[in-house]
């Protein structure tokens, strides 16, 4: 049983990136099922291969049944046109067996009704899904007229049902014109129900082009739910024209909602001009009615004493949580008890869930007859803008590694006039100099901040970089 897919210590070069997840679908919307493979009838209601997921997807008389998945599935960057379930929704249980989808990215467009977007559209109350991770796709709802727009990575809408020990790296979006826009990193809108044990670490955008409402999460758009042990990492926006908006590290707006032993990363952006109400959260972005114990965040410039708000080095302490009265240990335990873990090599420093890791993320490999070189790597990040022929480089500590070049890459969709530049250690490198480099030949570039800090280190594309340390770098195109 593979691992789920999860961040790892981002220090690189001595600067900190933030943390995000590749994405294969940009460009224009998706009107259709593209590029996805031929269904296959499974056998006893088990998914082994990327037709058995396909056919679960198209096959609405599945969507009662329960289901296993054995294996890994790589849809080979198929674009689904709608979620499992569709707007009826899912009502029986799929247990991944903690393994991953991917190879997939899903963009459904409203044809006059509310759209749904994630691996699982819409949830119905019996239903539940355990056990899976979502990696490495987009997710996007787009939305004319009223139509109102719910997007997640693993659940568009969550009708009452229950998601456990599941993630998803997905970068999510939701767009809508006239009516309300949904968008959370694991659910879009959660009507009651439970999250449990669960993450998203990919980034949730919420926009609405005339006068409704935005609600942007990292986890979850819109909660009436129950959400406890579970974490986002990504980055949350909102974006409205004259209607509120909310955009939180965890959660948007929660209605009514219990969340306990929670955390959230992120930083929050949120803008609608002349809106009543623009509103920002490091946990929660506004909160009526509802519960919250024992749950942290790190963006102090969203601070709005809903949660409690700690520095990456608390976040990192064990003694944080100890003294909350979370059930957490130093290290990974095997048998996902306690339900939390921490440690230095996994996860930023920051706790895991046990549950959601089949092998100890704490101990580093080593190469084979060596127990003193042990094995790092860079992620390779997007943004999901173009694609690259490489998403991970991995080596030996100490050696030089070569970084995909322009021709390595292909530009964004409806760009074509554009190309690679470099790798940079934060995603808003200036491109300016990064063009400046390239064009003059000048090689890598170290930014500093006015107090001396290295804040942000760019490479040409083709350049070499020293490995010393598991990290991430971000794609900078002109153009």
């Amino acid at each position: 049983m593979p691992n789920f897919l999860k961040p790892t210590n981002t220090a690189l070069l001595a600067a900190t990136v933030a943390i995000t997840s590749t994405a294969v679908l940009t460009g224009p919307s998706a009107a259709a099922d593209t590029n996805c493979p031929t269904k296959q009838t499974p056998v006893g209601n088990e998914i082994s291969t990327p037709g058995h997921l396909q056919h679960l997807k198209e096959t609405s008389s599945a969507w009662g049944s329960n289901w296993t998945q054995l294996v890994d599935i790589d849809m080979g960057n198929c674009v689904w046109d709608a979620g499992i379930g569709g707007s009826s929704g899912f009502t029986a249980t799929y247990d991944g067996g903690g393994f991953a989808v991917t190879g997939l990215s899903i963009q459904v467009n409203s044809t006059g009704t509310d759209a749904y977007a994630g691996l699982f559209a819409l949830l119905g109350s019996s239903g539940e899904i355990a056990n899976v991770s979502y990696e490495g796709g987009t997710v996007a709802a787009a939305g004319t007229g009223s139509d109102q727009t719910y997007a997640g990575g693993l659940v568009g809408f969550n009708n009452g049902g229950a998601i456990t020990n599941s993630g998803t790296t997905a970068n999510v979006t939701a767009t809508s014109a006239a009516g309300s826009a949904h968008v959370g990193g694991l659910v879009g809108f959660a009507s009651g129900g439970t999250v449990a044990r669960s993450f998203a670490t990919g980034t949730a955008t919420g926009t609405s082009s005339t006068g409704a409402f935005v609600y942007s999460g990292g986890l979850i758009g819109y909660n009436t739910g129950t959400v406890t042990n579970s974490y986002a990492l990504g980055d949350t926006s909102a974006t409205g024209a004259t209607a509120s908006v909310d955009a939180g590290g965890l959660i948007g707006f929660n209605f009514g909602g219990a969340i306990t032993n929670s955390y959230a990363t992120g930083t929050l952006t949120a803008q609608s001009p002349g809106a009543p109400f623009v509103r920002l959260g490091g946990l929660i972005s506004f909160n009526t009615g509802g519960t919250v114990n024992a749950s942290f965040f790190l963006d102090g410039s969203a601070n709005n004493n809903i949660g409690t708000l700690k520095t990456p080095v608390e976040l990192q302490d064990i003694t944080t949580f100890n003294g909350s009265g979370w059930d957490i240990a130093a290290n990974w335990s095997a048998t996902g008890s306690p339900v939390w873990g921490i440690c230095a090599l996994a996860n930023s420093g920051y706790p895991i869930i046990n549950a959601t890791y089949a092998s100890d993320p704490c101990t580093r490999p080593s190469v084979a007859g060596s127990s003193s070189s042990p094995i790092f790597a860079i992620e390779l990040i997007t943004d999901g803008e173009g694609s690259c022929t490489s998403r991970r480089l991995t080596a030996v500590r100490g050696t030089w590694i070569q970084l995909p070049a322009a021709t390595d890459c292909t530009a964004p969709s409806g760009r074509p006039d554009s190309s690679l530049l470099g790798w940079a250690t934060t995603r808003d490198f200036p491109t300016d100099i990064a063009m400046r480099q390239v064009d003059n030949g000048w090689g890598a570039y170290e930014r500093f901040s006015d107090d001396g800090r290295m804040t942000s280190v760019f490479i040409p594309g083709g350049g070499y970089t020293l490995l010393s340390n598991d990290g991430r770098v971000y794609a900078i195109w002109r153009g």
